[in-house]
């Protein structure tokens, strides 16, 4: 009963051999491919093993074919994220300074899984990110969470915000409107209507938000103006930043 149960998982686990063994550089034969099976105690054979391959790409896999001396051999080509896309995410992830460096690393070996094996190493950035959070940090993505859920749903949010930027104090507790969440180089603020002004909020300033039950404040033509014209600068200056870099 154990084998036939291996057998039904023959598929799953040749695809799984060739998202992490293989790549345009590292293709598999088939009977390296029986041979890798056959340590896992599942039965395959030459006159099956083709069709399998064949079924795998009919359900979507990108699984090509190239020569290995005489023999065809067989590699995962498109996947999910390219090498260049996974590199960037790799480096958005190390450089992040809202990010422990466990939790950075946790989501590195995620995005690991995301390519070949000998491709893997290459993703372990060494990036040093001068004042990284120690371990708070990261309730900067809840908090961004509830603010995008309120510009969603068209609601107030209550937070308490501290003028002086002291994270140990609570600050004032504040009702703001919601219109925009801007990033800043690495650092999040909130466009947001507050006491009949139109504010720029810094978010690492903002403790325990909280959505709101009340609808939010409708921005008047002045406001929406001042607002497009917030949004415009921080683009502008994050263009500019980018080119100094």
């Amino acid at each position: 009963m154990a084998g036939v149960s291996k057998q039904k998982q023959k598929l799953l686990v040749m695809e799984q051999l060739f998202r992490q063994r293989t790549d345009e550089a590292h293709a598999i034969t088939g009977n390296q491919l029986i041979d890798i099976l056959k340590t896992m105690d599942i039965k395959a054979e030459r006159k099956t093993i083709y069709d399998d391959i064949a079924t795998l790409c009919d359900a979507g896999l990108d699984i090509r074919t190239t020569k290995s001396g005489h023999s065809n051999a067989y590699y995962m080509a498109q996947r999910l994220f390219d090498d260049e896309e996974l590199k960037i995410l790799a480096d958005l992830t190390a450089s992040s300074r809202y990010l422990t460096i466990k939790r950075a690393n946790e989501i590195i070996r995620k995005l690991q899984s995301l390519t070949s094996e000998h491709k893997a190493a290459a993703l372990k950035r060494s990036i040093s990110v001068e004042s990284r959070t120690k371990s708070s940090g990261e309730n900067i993505f809840s908090l961004i969470d509830i603010f995008a859920e309120a510009i969603t749903a068209d609601l107030e949010v209550e937070v308490f915000y501290s003028d002086d930027g002291e994270k140990k104090k609570q600050g004032e507790k504040i009702t703001v409107s919601p219109y925009n969440i801007l990033c800043e180089g690495d650092v999040y603020y909130i466009l947001c209507g507050c006491a009949g002004e139109i504010l720029k909020l810094c978010a690492d300033r903002m403790n325990e938000p909280v959505l709101g039950k009340n609808k939010r404040h409708s921005p008047s033509e002045e406001e929406n103006r001042l607002l497009k014209m917030l949004k415009e600068f921080s683009v502008k200056s994050g263009a500019d930043e980018s080119q100094a870099v």
